[in-house]
């Protein structure tokens, strides 16, 4: 049930679309095929939008992007980097609202509003199928004028303008002499891309977070969590260390339905994140890649992920991670070079003919150098001898063989090394290790009675491994740590403690 503002702006919305023409009244009696009008708020737009409930229908209809129709969004953002910077944007008004429907089909989408029903003469939003059919009509409007198609791109209702071949003056009016009304055009500087704000540091043009940094609730169902995390990672370019901590929060969420709540670890480790983005947030980098044909791509993975980014001319373009399964038990080597594979289609993806592999694996780089070189044979053993080989197989038939690639592999410092900064923060804060401790499995408290003593925990490794043992029913011991005492580098710099002793006050035969 709708209250107070967002309910006055609905109706206000709606009223708008009976003023204009867009809905009007039904006179026909009809009992069955209404369809419902639910709300859906836009935050970076501060507004509501009336959205019809096409659920039923979108069941039966196959629609997906990805094809000469419609690009996908990242493909479509790797296209327009590489253009010039004196471009624009121009973005149709309330696009879906543009498009006429039959009067043959008015009675498919009939609504009741205060008691009375309507049909509405333009596309209501919610139909799976708009964007595609929005792109389609926008393609074909744009491609009438031989000069306004060379000098346009567009994807669903945004078009970039390459203004030193036509004006954006000339593409607003020729899209209105069809029908489609456009916004003002912005210029790139100051302006939104597909949901990312651009504007210029010194010379530099650069993109950021298009929408605000959520706010939490105290307890978040799996549903909003996962909203959340997709609100923070978006489709942006470069996420960095942001990508991987969000998989992982996503992963450790209690419950296994939407409306389960996620638990006080998920719910810890979600507000840690969201407090570090609001201080240092990783989604800014440079907007233009140049259009060459050489990258670098540094390759890491770990028993938590994979991780890739591409280089061009010193400057991080794109990065990605991938969150490896649960059940992944593969060597590391073997991850290493599953991360290699992956860093290479992510270069291919922006044309690049000459790529410049950066690993910090000794064995993947030696086997990598002799599938570049063909001189010999790969030597490995091991339950993933045949996968290694065949990975090996179709990076050289890939790359090498079929489409000419130059490949070319050197050893280097990690990702993680290249790609974070190491923060010096007071020896007695609990945050110093903030995000690192998800990746690496760690909890960490501070001693009630004693603020210099912190405790390390990894409860969920050791519920497993007690699991594992058929120990579930036994307690767990966790070793306290002084952050004030100095490292000790040789055993005789302090006095030894009788054995026996040592290991009754721990409770625990490992020491």
């Amino acid at each position: 049930m709708l209250t107070g503002a967002k309910k006055e702006d609905f109706e206000k919305e709606i009223d708008r679309w009976i003023t204009e023409g867009i809905l009007l009244p039904w006179e026909e009696t009809v009992d069955t095929g209404i369809l419902a009008m639910m709300v859906v708020e836009q935050p970076t737009k501060n507004k509501v939008r009336p959205v019809l409930d096409f659920r039923e229908l979108n069941t039966n209809v196959v629609c997906h992007t990805g094809d000469d129709v419609i690009d996908c969004c990242d493909e479509t953002l790797r296209k327009w980097r590489r253009t010039s910077e004196n471009m624009s944007i121009v973005d149709l008004k309330v696009a879906y609202l543009q498009l006429r429907v039959d009067k043959e089909l008015w009675c498919f989408q009939l609504v009741k509003y205060k008691g009375q029903t309507f049909c509405p003469r333009r596309l209501g939003f919610g139909l799976n199928s708009a964007p595609r059919i929005m792109s389609k009509v926008l393609k074909h409007v744009l491609s009438i004028n031989d000069t306004i198609k060379n000098a346009t791109s567009s994807y669903i209702d945004d078009i970039l303008v390459d203004e030193t071949k036509v004006s954006v003056t000339e593409v607003v009016s020729h899209l209105n002499k069809f029908g489609l009304i456009t916004k003002v055009p912005e210029a790139l500087d100051g302006g939104a891309v597909l949901g990312l704000r651009l504007s210029k540091v010194g010379e530099e043009l650069m993109f950021h977070r298009g929408n605000k940094i959520p706010e939490i609730a105290d307890a978040l169902t799996r549903r909003e969590l996962f909203s959340a995390c997709g609100t923070l990672v978006g489709h942006y370019p470069i996420a960095g260390w942001l990508r991987v901590t969000c998989s992982f929060i996503k992963r450790r969420a209690e419950g296994s339905h939407w409306e389960d709540f996620v638990g006080e670890h998920a719910m810890s480790m979600i507000r840690e994140v969201i407090e570090r983005v609001k201080v240092e947030d990783p989604v800014r980098r440079r907007w233009s890649a140049p259009d060459v044909q050489h990258g670098v791509v540094w390759t890491d993975a770990s028993k938590i992920a994979l991780g890739a980014m591409l280089e061009i001319n010193g400057k991080a373009i794109e990065d990605a991670t991938w969150l490896r399964k649960k059940e992944d038990f593969s060597h590391i080597n073997v991850a290493e070079l599953k991360a290699v594979l992956k860093g290479v289609n992510l270069a291919l993806k922006w044309g690049m003919t000459s790529i410049e592999l950066r690993i910090d694996s000794i064995t993947v780089a030696a086997w990598l150098q002799s599938v570049v070189s063909a001189e010999k044979r790969v030597h490995t053993k091991g339950a993933a001898e045949m996968l290694i080989k065949r990975r090996l197989g179709n990076l050289r038939e890939m790359m090498i063989e079929s489409l000419q690639k130059k490949l070319s592999v050197f050893l280097g410092p990690s990702l993680k090394k290249k790609n974070m900064k190491i923060q010096k923060e007071s020896r007695s804060s609990v945050v110093q290790l903030g995000t690192e401790l998800p990746l690496i499995d760690l909890e960490n408290r501070c001693a009630l009675h004693n603020i210099n003593l912190m405790f390390l925990e990894r409860s969920a490794y050791t519920k497993a491994m007690l699991s594992r043992f058929g120990m579930d029913k036994a307690n767990s011991v966790a070793t306290r740590v002084d952050i004030n005492a100095d490292p000790v580098t040789t055993s005789d710099e302090v006095e030894e403690c009788d054995k026996d002793l040592y290991q009754s006050a721990v409770g625990s035969l490992l020491y």
